[in-house]
Order: structure tokens, then sequence, then C-alpha cells
């Protein structure tokens, strides 16, 4: 079975991007936002997320406590324009999320980090 992954980023096109890259190789999901994002993490079990950052309703950080809170053990990828966020270095270390990649990304290294995420248990 492919892993799954849920891609959730409010800007339709790079969702639509995103989610075609990652298809390729995973069974994916997509969501807009936080408030599509939950019921699929209550019907579908997921070995990654990759997600926004900013995006409404609420961010990254958040979407992957929230995830936590749910019983999911997925792995989350915060994918953002801004680098020097404290609330994403917080979710890095309290273990909340596994990486932060920067917009634009490239196709083949967020394949690749999908892969190895989904291949990596969650500690």
């Amino acid at each position: 079975m492919r892993p799954r992954v849920l891609v959730v980023e409010d800007e339709f096109a790079l969702r639509r991007a995103t989610a075609i890259v990652l298809s390729q190789h995973f069974d994916v999901k997509e969501a807009s936002g936080m408030s599509e994002a939950i019921p699929l993490a209550k019907e579908t079990v997921f070995d990654v997320v990759v997600t926004d950052y900013s995006m409404p309703g609420g961010d990254g950080a958040l979407l992957a406590q929230t995830l936590r809170d749910l019983g999911q053990k997925c792995r989350v990828i915060i994918v953002t324009a801004v680098h020097d966020n404290q609330d994403v270095q917080k979710a890095l270390e309290s273990g909340l999320v596994q990486q932060v990649m920067s917009k634009p990304w490239n196709a083949v290294d967020l394949v690749e980090r999908v892969r190895r995420l989904a291949a990596s248990p969650l500690s």
C-alpha cells in the first residue's frame, strides 16, 4: 500500500501542484485549510501531512497539534515563505513538526522528504 499524504494549502494552484507532484508516488488527499483537513483526518489515517504555515482558520503548527490530539501519528512538513517564524521553530522543537520547507519548493526534494518521513517511525 502506498503511503497516505494530506496536502493542506489555501492557495488553489499551489495545492493542486503539490498534490499532482505527490500523487505520482503517494495516495494524496487535499484540503484548503483546517476546516477541510480535520474531517479528513477523522476518517483517514495519514502517514505524512504537507501543510502551509499561514492559512485561514489556523496555522500549520495548530493543525499539527490538532492532528496529534485526534490521535494521528503522522509526520508533518510545514511549507512556508517565512523563514524566521518562532512558532514554527517551537513546533519543530516540540516534535509536532518534523520538517520545514521553503516556498517555492523543489519537486524532487519534496517527494524525497515525504518518502523518507513516510518510511521513518514517529519518535
